[in-house]
């Protein structure tokens, strides 16, 4: 229990001038929003728990008096707090005060911890009176002796920073003390001692680094399918469960520096795998599976995953990944087999190479959910790693920037996510997509295998820093066919010339192009207005003065053989015409150029690695004819 000392004098007399000063300023009071609990009564966000059924608004001085209180965070700024008569208030995520917080004697605060670095806060800008409680809720969360929390940020009074608090964690298997002291921006509390009361916890006394082994865990017993397993040494540790061929527990928590790695068989869990920000769990292959028949059973990453060995992984029976941190897919196919992953909050989700699968071979509900700045890149390799669920949502981006990321079924972007990237993008066939189309990490170039089909509420978000495609401007190459409709955003990090032309979009055959006829970015200060045209299937941004010429020929004229290619590459035009061509690799690089030579140009590709190209043929003028890819198999 934290107690709180009645603020001395002097600060009731700075409180008083405050006031004082404030008032003469202003007549206007700020309106008060007082709990009655009269709705479900416990949701700070239910209005009917409020007096004239109406949650605490912007500017509002929140009043509570008694009842237990759940806040989960609105986008507010509020006057001021008060907890009087018992009120116990948790909060999940910050609460910011343009004034005071004041907590009388019999009230709490109780705030969850779900990392070292992201817990509740209470922020004020005035002062802090607190004369009563604060419990930290760590639940599945597991501190190491010597982390710190400020739970309360403002002007602090006198208090007892000798007083230690002792959450009762009973449920996650272990209790936790703290020191607090009271500071003057804020109230710290600093992990002093765990006392690990019902977990099974790793000791690493058998020295060998394995499950298995009894004599690695508290009184040398091995986990079972009830223990709260806990993973926590201070210093840091590795295990494995090599040569097991199946567990089950009821949850795993692993600690900051601390690796788990699955090595063999099977995992059940019936609750929850917790991992720290730098804790570890790295899955080599099997299966981790759901054996909770009611609730939800679930990792909880705010540290890494990692996917390794070629040996498949899968999750089924509705187990979940709910990733805050990173997962990092090495190797090897992954199966959902009933059951969802999800990206939250900045996190990512990283496929690190090629003929890596996350798919489904059995069960009802195979999702892919990506929510809130979150990412799903294929980030190396110049083949192809597939996507193929049943529900894949992005409210966020997906990217390829190396190679071919293929999503072959059920992409829904909601109108809200982003395709992003310098690789390329193959899209199931028929989707007609609402979302935002941004090439290159910075400036690049973004290809999409076969067809493109984008909707009016597209949005094609293109950065032009200079007039070079692909390294100082953005483009898009569609291989076949694209229908193009939305709108065009341009973010200018320089000024063009008037007659400055950008191929923004070149496509094997534009089919329909719909989007406003001019788009207006600014540089410092300064409007630059572009014309929008589609000619020649390339989509232009040109200046007001800028003259766009007529192709000498057009893609009708040329035959380019054979593909794939491991020697020569020939490209045959039906008369002769001035011309060249350039032979781009999947981030975009230029790799072999040239000049058309005649009715006949051949092209030696064996100094090339294996993998897909870009074939670009343009004509004496520059005007680009033809987009192919081009597939090397030396």
């Amino acid at each position: 229990m934290l107690r709180y000392k009645k603020p001395i004098n002097t600060l009731n007399m700075k409180r008083f001038l405050l006031f004082t000063i404030l008032l003469c300023f202003s007549i206007t009071t700020f309106a008060q929003a007082e709990w009655t609990g009269l709705g479900d009564g416990q949701s700070w966000n239910d209005p009917y728990n409020w007096f004239d059924e109406e949650e605490p608004q912007n500017g509002d001085d929140v009043y509570i008096d008694g009842g237990q209180v759940v806040y989960y965070g609105e986008p507010f700024a509020y006057a001021s707090l008060t907890l009087e008569g018992g009120a116990n208030l948790f909060i999940a995520n910050d609460i910011f005060l343009m004034g005071d917080f004041y907590v009388d004697e019999i009230s709490t605060l109780t705030v969850s911890l779900e990392h070292l670095n992201s817990y509740a806060k209470v922020i004020s800008d005035g002062y802090v009176d607190f004369y009563g409680d604060i419990d930290l809720s760590f639940n599945t969360y597991v501190p190491q002796i010597g982390n710190s929390y400020k739970v309360v940020e403002g002007i602090i009074g006198d208090c007892d920073s000798t007083t230690d608090v002792v959450p009762d964690s009973q449920t996650s298997g272990f209790e936790v003390s703290l020191d607090v002291e009271c500071q003057s921006d804020g109230i710290l509390h600093t992990v002093t001692d765990i006392n690990y009361t019902t977990a099974k916890y790793w000791t690493g006394a058998g020295g060998d680094n394995f499950w298995a082994n009894a004599a690695n865990w508290n009184n040398n017993q091995l986990p079972n399918a009830s223990s709260v397993v806990i993973i926590n040494l201070n210093s840091g540790t590795y295990l494995a469960t090599s040569g097991l061929a199946n567990i089950s527990v009821n949850s795993i928590l692993i600690g900051d520096g601390n690796t788990l790695s699955l090595s063999g068989g099977n995992l059940g869990v019936f609750s929850v795998i917790h991992i720290n920000d730098t804790g570890t769990l790295v899955w080599n292959g099997g299966e981790i599976s759901k054996t909770n028949p009611t609730g939800i059973s679930t990792i909880i990453n705010y540290g890494s995953v990692n996917l390794n060995t070629s040996t498949p992984k899968t999750i089924l029976n509705g187990f979940e990944i709910w990733n805050y941190g990173n997962i990092e897919h090495n190797q090897g196919d992954l199966n959902i087999n009933t059951g969802i992953i999800s990206n939250f909050n900045s996190s990512k989700y990283n496929i690190n190479g090629d003929n890596i699968n996350i798919g489904y071979n059995s069960g009802v509900q195979h999702s892919l959910r990506n929510y809130g700045n979150s990412s799903i890149k294929k980030t190396a390799g110049s083949g192809i790693s597939l996507i193929n669920l049943t529900d894949f949502l992005n409210y966020s981006t997906v990217a390829s920037n190396q190679g071919i990321l293929t999503i072959s079924d059920n992409y829904n972007s909601a109108n809200y996510g982003t395709l992003a990237g310098n690789g390329s993008i193959a899209l199931p066939i028929g989707l007609i997509e609402g979302g935002k189309i941004a090439p290159g990490n910075s400036t690049g170039i973004l290809t999409f295998v076969k067809n493109l089909n984008t909707s009016a509420n597209a949005d094609y978000n293109i950065e032009i820093n200079g007039p070079n495609p692909g390294t100082e401007y953005d483009q898009i190459i569609v291989e076949d066919d694209a229908i193009l409709n939305g709108t065009i955003n341009v973010t200018l990090g320089y000024l063009p010339a008037d007659d400055a032309i950008f191929e923004v979009l070149t496509a094997g055959n534009i089919v329909h192009c719909n989007f406003p006829t001019q788009v207006t970015a600014n540089y410092n200060g300064t409007d630059f207005t572009f014309d929008v045209l589609c000619q020649n299937n390339i989509l232009y941004l040109h200046g007001p003065d800028a003259i766009l010429s007529i192709a000498d020929f057009d893609a009708s004229e040329l035959v380019i053989y054979p593909n794939p290619v491991n020697n020569i590459l020939t490209i045959r035009l039906s008369r002769q015409v001035a011309g060249k061509w350039m032979l781009h690799n999947i981030i975009g690089q230029e790799v072999l150029k040239g000049g058309l030579t005649g009715l006949e140009t051949n092209i030696n590709t064996t100094s090339l690695e294996s993998g897909f190209y870009a074939l670009q043929i343009k004509d004496n003028r520059n005007n680009t004819v033809k987009v192919k890819k081009i597939i090397v198999t030396n």
